[in-house]
């Protein structure tokens, strides 16, 4: 008797396990529908906040191809693991952009109209294995305005910068009219000659990456007025600029523009004086201010 009592009891245990495991579930699809959670050592599956700000304001529809060889790289580890949280982050992309970016996994198997596609999009084709099989893994984007960008090659090496790069495609295809940036100063940020050296100088990175983001507007210290329609305005180390200047800039904070402000006291890079006397370059000054302005702002 006491047998059969302990077996209606353990039944009894199950069958209520087992509602409580069905009615969690029905709560969980229902409360905690499109809900993830990381729990990944370092968030890789979290975007940061400027990646979420590029994908709530999406003017144009995207979208994303990300063509992967699977049969090709199927000796390959390394690739796959890389080709499949590339997809989960792209995955990621569209869960937060309103249903505006689309996402297509692409595989290129050899000879197939798919392997024609990435071949005409410009995607590299590596040769691996004894067969000589191509290995393309490279991400093509598009807009309803025949935008195209093109990211040939997804390297591994190269993981850190995946999201910053795919942030970049996306907001290039979803913001085909660029936005006007103004730039203001006192180092020689833009390429040009350099009487120091007597060469050409290269732009410097920040400026290489606004130029591809933005329509960047250089504009001289001793300009009498900014451009029209500008969306912000970047003074970078300031110094010496035309009365005319400060009340622009002046005027365009008042009119609720953007202004960002980079003043340094002691800039290094901030080589001002004689270039071709080394000692007067040494003493020249190399700080920067704003200050009528910020008096007037307070």
């Amino acid at each position: 008797m006491k047998q059969s009592n302990r077996s209606v009891f353990s039944a009894g245990i199950l069958v209520l396990l087992a509602i409580l495991f069905i009615s969690l579930t029905i709560l969980s699809s229902l409360f905690l529908k499109g809900v993830r959670f990381d729990l990944t050592k370092n968030g890789l599956y979290t975007l940061n906040q400027g990646t979420l700000n590029i994908l709530e304001n999406m003017d144009e529809p995207v979208n994303l191809y990300l063509y992967f060889s699977e049969d090709v790289s199927r000796e390959l580890p390394q690739f796959r693991s890389y080709a499949r949280w590339a997809g989960e982050m792209l995955e990621e992309f569209a869960n937060h952009s309103s249903g505006k970016l689309k996402l297509h996994l692409v595989n290129p198997v050899p000879f197939s109209p798919e392997e024609d596609e990435a071949a005409a999009y410009g995607l590299q084709g590596v040769p691996v294995g004894s067969t000589g099989d191509t290995l393309y893994f490279g991400l093509v984007g598009t807009n309803s305005l025949d935008g195209l960008q093109v990211m040939p090659f997804l390297q591994p090496e190269k993981e850190k910068f995946l999201e910053y790069d795919l942030a970049k495609i996306v907001n290039s295809l979803s913001h085909p009219v660029q936005r006007k940036v103004g730039l203001i100063s006192g180092l020689n940020m833009q390429p040009g000659y350099d009487p120091a050296t007597q060469s050409m100088r290269e732009a410097w990175v920040v400026h290489q990456q606004f130029s591809q983001l933005f329509e960047l507007q250089d504009i001289a210290t001793d300009a009498a007025e900014l451009p029209q329609d500008l969306e912000l305005l970047i003074l970078a180390h300031p110094k010496d600029l035309s009365d005319s200047l400060l009340y622009q800039v002046d005027q365009f904070v008042l009119r609720g523009g953007r202004l960002l402000v980079f003043m340094d006291p002691l800039a290094e890079a901030d080589l001002g004086g004689d270039p071709n006397d080394p000692m007067a370059r040494m003493n020249a000054g190399g700080s920067s201010s704003l200050e009528p302005l910020l008096e007037a702002w307070g």
